[in-house]
């Protein structure tokens, strides 16, 4: 079953804006249908089901030192 950007976004729980970028990054693969509509296999849920989310954590800087 294919999804589209908006569908596979509401299944992973995100934006269709990120399910692009995740497309843009190989993350994932999407099949271009017309210049606006991609169609992503809904087995593709598998690859970033399980994703860390939010942004990586900073490091802490203490003097000028980087220290993690």
């Amino acid at each position: 079953m294919e999804l589209t950007t908006k569908q596979f976004a509401a299944k992973l729980g995100v934006s269709h804006q990120r399910v692009r970028q995740m497309i843009d990054e190989k993350k994932i693969k999407a099949r271009l249908v017309t210049p606006r509509l991609l169609l992503i296999e809904s087995h593709e849920l598998t690859k970033v089901k399980h994703r860390p989310t939010g942004r990586p954590a900073k490091a802490k800087v203490k003097h000028g030192i980087n220290r993690k």
